[in-house]
């Protein structure tokens, strides 16, 4: 399965049991808006249930993108799920440490706390593949 807009592509891995969701080029609010919600309508949750999302070209969030993204994207993705998930988010070097040392990751928490999702966040698309990989051993 691949699935392009003209800046995604998201394709499943079937060796890998992984969803690669990867942005090709900066985005804006629209198309952030475009982008995660066409993964939440092509994705089968029954078979599939870790996903790789590299961000590194997007570029940041608008505040309009990051308030849409936490007050309805991650409440509709969590509202579909039957089993546990797993995303794995990649950054540029550049993004992972503003995430982690302004905004924090633990705003993330607070929106998956006490559901069938788990987040967690890389620099190194290695690393990413390799937590997604334990997910599936555990």
């Amino acid at each position: 399965m691949v699935q392009t807009l003209d800046y995604t592509l998201q394709e499943y891995r079937q060796d890998l049991g992984i969803i690669f969701f990867r942005w090709l080029m900066p985005a804006d609010t629209e198309q952030l808006i475009t982008g995660y919600t066409q993964v939440l309508e092509t994705t089968d949750f029954d078979t599939t249930h870790c996903w790789l999302f590299d961000t590194r070209r997007r570029g940041p969030a608008t505040a309009e993108a990051e308030s849409w993204y936490f007050q309805t994207y991650i409440p509709r993705l969590v509202s579909l799920l039957q089993k546990p998930h797993y995303i794995a988010v990649l950054h540029t070097p550049t993004h992972f440490i503003h995430l982690r040392d302004v905004i924090g990751f633990d705003i993330f928490l607070k929106h998956t706390k006490g559901t069938l999702l788990t987040m967690e966040f890389f620099e190194s698309e290695q690393k990413a593949v390799e937590w997604l990989k334990a997910t599936q051993e555990a």
